[in-house]
């Protein structure tokens, strides 16, 4: 399975031996449910039963992560194994799919991703806007120390052809951008303009 909302980054994988994926959550024009064995094990069964609380589980946990509650990036989950306590009948007995224990499948799944997340190394993403500062040659320096103080990175800077107006192209954290178009306005006596355009997220130095 893919998630969050079945299409996201992150993956569910199923290592149990003998049990096959219905795969209901993949389009069919992806990749085709597989057939349920004749000769399908009791076990294997009753893992098909809790299914679709699994994937739901495991949608919860990749939609909200445990660090600021924000959606997971690139991680896959592997199931290795499924254990039922209890006798056959007792088994049988609390595994209804529209019972109270899925909903406590779909807990367990999801504060299992959680926390097998927060066993390896983690890293927080955060919105990055693409900066697009233009001001005159001498008020370079007040716009380079107006993106200094808001962290951000430069990634170019050009004179545009037969004028003394300089371009410097940066990317700026989304939680820095609050008012540096007026701060840059003040700071270069309105010889600076800016222009903002999201840029998707980029690694924090530390988090």
């Amino acid at each position: 399975a893919m998630g969050p909302k079945h299409v996201g980054p992150n993956a569910l994988l199923c290592g149990l031996e003998g049990f096959s994926q219905t795969c209901d959550w993949i389009p069919e024009s992806l990749l085709r449910p597989e057939p349920r064995a004749a000769d399908e094990t009791e076990y294997a069964t009753r893992v098909r039963e809790i299914e679709g609380s699994i994937v739901t589980g495991f949608q919860l946990a990749t939609q909200a992560g445990p660090l600021c509650e924000e959606p997971i990036e690139g991680v896959a989950f592997v199931i290795e194994d499924i254990s039922f306590s209890g006798t056959t009948e007792e088994v049988a007995a609390s595994i209804m799919i529209n019972g109270p224990w899925s909903g406590q499948v779909i807990s367990a799944v999801k504060d299992g991703c959680r926390a097998a997340l927060l066993e390896g190394p983690r890293r927080l993403v955060e919105a990055v806007f693409a900066c697009d500062v233009q001001t005159s040659s001498d008020q370079l320096g007040k716009a380079y120390g107006v993106l200094a103080r808001r962290r951000a990175t430069i990634i170019e800077e050009r004179m545009k052809e037969g004028t003394d107006i300089f371009v410097i192209e940066a990317k700026l954290p989304v939680v820095e951008s609050f008012g540096i178009v007026d701060e840059l306005r003040k700071q270069t006596s309105g010889a600076a303009q800016c222009q903002l355009v999201m840029a998707g997220g980029e690694l924090m130095d530390s988090d």
